[in-house]
């Protein structure tokens, strides 16, 4: 399964649950985050691109800090944060593009 379905399929869940309740639940985001990081990461090393593994944990880190000043204001809250580690651990691979599996040619 692609990094980019898996993020997919956790950002439908949790845009369901925040219609719902306005909250993204943890246990939502502490599955999430660790299989779009390994599935991704498998995917950008398969294809010999090791360099946005960093590339990946430096957008978590900026979008973490950026969210968390907003939350810490009382503007979002935090499973808001915990979303914008799991975004920018995906868009930095840009794992639309690379699957766990190279296709052939």
């Amino acid at each position: 399964m692609s990094a980019a379905l898996l993020y997919g399929l956790a950002g439908v869940a949790a845009a369901w649950v925040d219609l719902d309740a306005p909250r993204i639940p943890d246990r939502l985001l502490v599955v999430a985050a660790p299989l779009v990081a390994v599935t991704g990461w498998a995917g950008v090393a398969v294809q010999g691109q090791c360099w946005r593994v960093w590339t990946s944990l430096a957008a978590a880190g900026v979008l973490t800090l950026v969210y968390a000043a907003q939350a810490w204001f009382g503007s979002m809250g935090w499973g808001d944060v915990k979303l914008a580690a799991v975004t920018g651990l995906s868009r930095a691979m840009r794992i639309c593009s690379g699957a766990v599996v190279k296709p052939a040619r």
